[in-house]
C-alpha cells in the first residue's frame, strides 16, 4: 500500500507539461506543487495539513503555497485499493504506467506480458494517452498514462482491484 499512495503523493517540479506529465500525481490547473529554480532547486514546499494511517487507511491532506489544497483517502481491503480524492480548484490525476492498456466495458485492465494484473474503474471517465518517463537522467522511454479530470470540490473515487492469478472479475 505504501508505493501506491507514495506514488500519488509523488511531488510535481518540473515547470515544463511534458515533464509534469512523467510524474504520477494530481496537477491542478497547470500550476506546480512546488516551484523550481533551475534543474533541481526545488522552493515553497507543501505542507501537510493531515496524515494518518490506520489499519488499513490512510487519509492525507497537503497545502501548496501554489494555491490550493488536496485531499486523499486511501482504503485497502483485501486486493482492492480505494482512492478518493478532492481539490479545491479543477484538477487531473495522471497515473502512469508501462503496462499494456485495454479498457473492457469502462473498465481500464492493465497487463504485463498479456497476464492482467489489475482493473481499474472510477466514477469520473478515464482518458488513455501516451506519455513519456524518465527512468535514466535525459533517457525518455513511451508509457501510458491514464488520466482522470474533475472540477473544483468533486470528488474522484478510484478503485483498483488486484488481479488474483492473472483474472480479472469480468472474467468467469
Amino acid at each position: 500500500m505504501y508505493f501506491v499512495i507514495r506514488a500519488r503523493f509523488r511531488i510535481l517540479a518540473r515547470k515544463d507539461e511534458g515533464e509534469n506529465d512523467s510524474h504520477n500525481t494530481s496537477m491542478v490547473e497547470n500550476v506546480n506543487q512546488m516551484n523550481l529554480h533551475g534543474p533541481f532547486m526545488i522552493y515553497n514546499w507543501t505542507k501537510r495539513k493531515l496524515g494518518k494511517c490506520e489499519g488499513n487507511i490512510f487519509e492525507g491532506n497537503i497545502l501548496s503555497k501554489n494555491g490550493y489544497s488536496h485531499h486523499r483517502k486511501v482504503t485497502l481491503d483485501d486486493n482492492v485499493l480505494e482512492i478518493i480524492d478532492v481539490v479545491n480548484k479543477d484538477f487531473q490525476i495522471s497515473f502512469h504506467t508501462p503496462c499494456d492498456v485495454d479498457t473492457i466495458n469502462n473498465t481500464i485492465l492493465l497487463l504485463l506480458d498479456n497476464n492482467p494484473i489489475c482493473e481499474m474503474t472510477t466514477n469520473k471517465a478515464i482518458e488513455v494517452k501516451k506519455s513519456v518517463r524518465s527512468l535514466y537522467y535525459l533517457r525518455k522511454t513511451e508509457i501510458t498514462c491514464l488520466s482522470i479530470s474533475a472540477e473544483s470540490g468533486e470528488y474522484v473515487k478510484t478503485k483498483i482491484s488486484f488481479c488474483p492469478m492473472g483474472r480479472f472479475k469480468g472474467e468467469k
